[in-house]
Parts: C-alpha cells; structure tokens; sequence
C-alpha cells in the first residue's frame, strides 16, 4: 500500500493511493469515508451484499489523521490491506462514484505533507555507508553502531514545499543535500531484538536530507574546534535547521517494497542526474538501527529514521552558479518509493525581519500554564562551565555547542531505577523553558521568550560507551556518550517552571548532595554561554516553541556514583528554585 497524510480545507488527514478508473490520475481515498460508503452503498435492497455487509473497522472509527492510524499497530495496517483491496475490485465491479465523489481526492488538488507529519523522533543516521571507511587511510575497523542527530519539530516538510535558506544580505550561503531511505516505526517497543526489529516497521519514505551553511556567517569561528562535542555540536547546526529535511511523498509498506537493501537511489538538481546509488551500501542496518536505540529508549508509532547516505555524501547546490533555470529544484528518488520534488527559496534580512516581527506578536504562554508534557522539544547544552570544558577535553567558546534530544528524556518523577551493576554519573544543571514561539531569534528581544528556569538532574551509565571498540573514530567514542542523555526519563526535573530575574540568576547557587554529603558548589554565573546566548544560536536558524526546555548544561563534571549501590539519595538544592530530590531504587 501507499499512503499519504495530505491538508483538505485546512485539516490534516492521511488515505491510501488509488488510481482513477477512468484518467488513471492518482487519488488519496480517506479510510472512514470510504468504509461508511460502501457501507451506504451495501444496505441499499438490490446491492447484493444484503446478508455480508463489508464491515472493516466498523463500528469503530477510523483515526483521521497518519499518527492515529499508525497506533492501531498491525492490526490496523491489516484492516487498512483488506479495506483497500475490497476498495479496488469494489470501483471496477460495482459503483466507483459511491466511494470516490466524498472519500478520494485528487492528488494535484491536496498538500501532502510528510507521510507523519512533526513525528517526535526524527533521526538521521551519518557516516553510514562504505565510503566513509573506504576513503579514511587511518580506519582499521568498523564500529557497527549508528552515528545519529536528532531533528526538531519545525525541519520536516513535505513533497512540494520549498527549502527556505536564510542569507543575509550580500553574503553567500551554500547548501547541500542527499537522498536517503526513510523508516517509520509501526509500533512501540523497548529493547527490541534485532530478530525482531523489522516487525516494528510500518514502511519506508524517501528524506530528502539537508545542510545549510548560514550558520557559517555569523558563528565562523565554530570550525576552530576539533574535538569530538564540537564536531558534532557545531557540525550538525548546519543540518538541525527549520525545513531543513523532506520526506514522502509516500509511506509505502513492507510487502510493496520487498528486499530494503536493494533499491536503487537517484539525487537530481532541475531534473539533471546529480548522484546514483543503491541501499545495498548501507553499514549499519535497519534491524541493527532498530535495536541499538530501542535498548535506551521506547520507540513509538511514527516515528522516523533515515539511514544516511549511500552515494556521494553532501551534493552541493550553489544559487549564484546553476545550470538553466532561475529556480532550483531538488529531486529525490528511491526506486519503488517514488519521487520527493522541493524548490530552493532564500530569504534576505528584510523579509526574515518582517516574519519575525509576525512571530513576536504571539501570546506568551505563563508560568502556571506549564507542565512537563508541554515540551516538545529538548535541548542539552554542553561544555559550557570551566568544569565541563575539562571534562570533555575540549576548550571554552563563546558560541554555545548544544544538540537536539528527545523530550521523552525528560521526567518529573522523584525515584529512578538504574542498574545496580552499573556506575553511574550525575550532573546537576540548570534548564530554561521557552515562553512563546522563537523563530529568527534576536538577543535584545528575547526577555518575554523565557518562562522560567527549572532545576535538572541527570543519570547516566557507560554501557552504550562501553560496546565501542578502540581505536575509534572521534564521533564513535563520543557519540554513546550523548545516546546515555537521551534514554526514557533519565533527565529528572520539575513539574513547575520558576520565573527567575537577571539579578537573581546573577546570585543563584547550587548545591548537590550525594546520600546527604555536598559534593558540588557551584552558581548560575559559572555559565559560559548564558540562557539568552544559547537562545539567540539556536532560534538563529531552528524554531523554539512555548514549553520547550534547554538545558545549559552540566555545572560541574560528573559526579560518580560507584557500581553496587543501593538505596541513594541525590538532591540538588538552589536559591531561587525549589529543591529537587531523587531516590535511587
């Protein structure tokens, strides 16, 4: 099956694909007007189908919207398969008018939208193909573990719509892009095993991955640091951007598809052929992917993977210097999945002003409208005290290094239970929670942007940096590092945001207790990069929604807690913010 979430008169839905009888255009049936006309069409006295009307998920009603339908798991996708196959012989033998006049619409006539539209995880898979190994003279072996970043709500977009580039005026901006298979999550689970994992597939999408240099030109001295956080902190700012990945047009399922590892890639730039590749050159896997995060954190319907790049990575676009045409179309291609079509738009400084002054006029949210569950998206700062810097090896900079995480990171409970078996490390850190949508973000106008500030404690263990063979690639010993932040609720914190002053951050101290003993001092000024400079870097090229939460990242380096232990006690306690305490079970 294909199928396609899409807008009609404003309203999100999702229908599967089916040609038009008679021009053969293709058309997106919605599943719950088209049960309920066959339905009409059944109890009619001279239909036929009189004593066996077609009943699919009927009394039941069919969820509107891709996401919905996706929790119904594989009982769902199964009732969707007989539906539709009931659907096609039903608009060849009998009345296709009945079905397709209300429940089909004509694709031309509709805005597709990525297959799940904002899916809460939206990874993208790096260095995973032979390439990357083929052609680095110093690797001896391969780490099988995916390298990931994770996308924010705000950079999915669908077929059709235009990468939007920010570029000041006078100044160039590069881009490149890639094709790469797409995987959706069909259903949830947590420690899935590799055996397994392909069951927990819905299907497969074309991404149209991206990267957009503008950070280049007001954060230049990024490409100074060489040390693994800000490789990929800095590094992957070019590709956490808003609208920065396509996907669709379709979700096409397993059995449509056959052999993932086997389909040809084509990359296109105003229809000439840029790259060709094939799925086969793919290191890690998708059962491999699958299981690997799924060990840390639940995976959930509609979420989506792309596995990175199979072909020449980072196909360069250059808008002073293109061949034939004015506008510049970015076409992707996956043999059996279909083609992924997005223009290329720039925005110079006075239309991003005019669309910020639009975004600003937005009501702010206030402090007791906030709980936890209103955070969409959560952002981990790091190396940004002195302690911190030392502690991942690197040096202190002016421009903050942060990376996307998952919000299911997050958590208010007030008990934790980790391995026994394990050490493990605890950071108290400080976290600020968005006020009202940012977007293009301006320093000097951002006080109504804050909420308020909330205490966060973390716990980690090094199993996933303990599976990493050595010598290893910089991003490979580093990255289960940054993995271990993003696992279900490791991340504990309030439920309540404090709105704090300037003048009261200036005096803020923090204390933590390890079973009642202080084992870090430290103050909101040891901060390298404030809550107002982390802001301004991120809302420069990505959208911060109201309720969002950013960390600033570890006061001090981890504290260890050896393994063995049992019944501990972790508090953090700070002026101006309510104590935080946490039970290690």
């Amino acid at each position: 099956m294909k199928l396609a979430s899409f807008l009609v008169d404003g309203q999100e839905r999702f229908g599967f694909v089916l040609l038009h009888p008679v021009t053969g255009d293709e058309l997106l049936v919605e599943p719950g007007k088209a049960e309920k006309d066959i339905i009409h069409y059944a109890v009619s006295k001279t239909s036929g189908y009189q004593f066996s009307v077609p009943r699919f998920l009927s009394p039941k009603h069919w969820p509107l919207t891709m996401h919905g339908f996706l929790e119904l798991g594989e009982e769902g996708m199964d009732t969707l398969r007989k539906l539709v196959s009931f659907t096609e012989r039903f608009v060849e033998q009998s009345d296709g008018f009945s079905v397709l006049a209300r429940a089909g619409h004509l694709l031309k006539d509709v805005k597709l939208l990525p297959p799940v539209p904002e899916p809460r995880l939206l990874l993208g898979i790096v260095g995973n193909c032979p390439g990357f190994s083929r052609n680095h003279v110093n690797i001896r072996h391969i780490n099988l573990i995916p390298q990931a970043h994770q996308r924010h709500l705000g950079s999915a977009i669908g077929n059709g719509e235009p990468f939007v580039i920010r570029r000041p005026k006078g100044r160039s901006v590069s881009m490149s892009f890639n094709a790469e298979l797409g995987v959706i999550i069909g259903k949830a689970g947590k420690d899935i095993p590799v055996e397994e994992a392909m069951s927990y597939v819905a299907g497969y999408t074309v991404v149209t991955d991206t990267a957009h240099g503008y950070y280049n030109v007001d954060y230049g001295e990024m490409s100074k640091h060489s040390d693994p956080i800000s490789i990929m902190a800095y590094g992957w700012t070019h590709k956490n951007t808003d609208i920065s990945c396509a996907v669709g047009p379709y979700l096409v399922t397993k059995d449509e598809v056959g052999h993932p590892y086997d389909l040809m890639l084509y990359s296109r730039t105003n229809g000439m052929l840029r790259d060709r590749a094939n799925t086969c050159s793919t290191l890690v896997g998708v059962e491999r992917t699958i299981a690997y995060f799924s060990s840390f954190m639940e995976l959930l319907p509609g979420d989506v993977i792309h596995m990175g790049a199979n072909g020449k990575d980072g196909i360069g676009i250059d808008m002073d210097h293109h061949v034939g045409c004015e506008t510049i179309e970015v076409e992707c291609e996956i043999e059996k999945l279909g083609v992924l079509r997005n223009t290329v738009t720039y925005l110079d400084d006075e239309e991003i002003e005019e669309k910020r002054s639009e975004i600003s006029a937005s009501t702010p949210m206030k402090a007791e409208e906030w709980s936890l569950g209103k955070a969409r998206n959560f952002v981990i700062t790091y190396a940004n005290t002195q302690a911190s810097v030392l502690d991942h090896g690197c040096q202190a900079s002016p421009i903050p290094r942060y990376l996307w995480s998952v919000a299911s990171a997050l958590s208010s409970r007030t008990s934790y239970l980790p391995d026994e078996k394990e050490e493990l490390y605890v950071t108290a850190e400080i976290a600020v929670v968005i006020g009202k949508t940012i977007k293009w973000a301006d320093k000097e106008n951002l006080s109504d942007c804050i909420l308020g500030y909330l205490p966060l404690v973390s716990v980690t263990d090094k199993r996933l940096s303990q599976q990493v063979i050595h010598p290893a690639l910089a991003r490979e010993s580093e990255m289960p590092e940054i993995y271990a932040r993003w696992a279900d609720g490791c991340n504990m914190t309030c439920d309540a945001v404090t709105p704090l002053s300037k003048d009261e951050l200036a005096q803020m101290t923090v204390f933590l207790e390890i079973d009642g003993e202080r084992v870090m001092d430290a103050k909101y000024e040891d901060y390298i990069c404030k809550a107002e400079d982390v802001i301004e870097m991120i809302g420069y090229g990505s959208t911060l929604f109201a309720g969002d939460v950013i960390s600033l990242g570890g006061l001090c380096a981890p504290v260890v807690i050896p393994s063995g232990h049992t019944a501990v006690r972790i508090a953090m306690k700070s002026s101006g913010m309510p104590d935080l305490s946490l039970a290690l079970q």
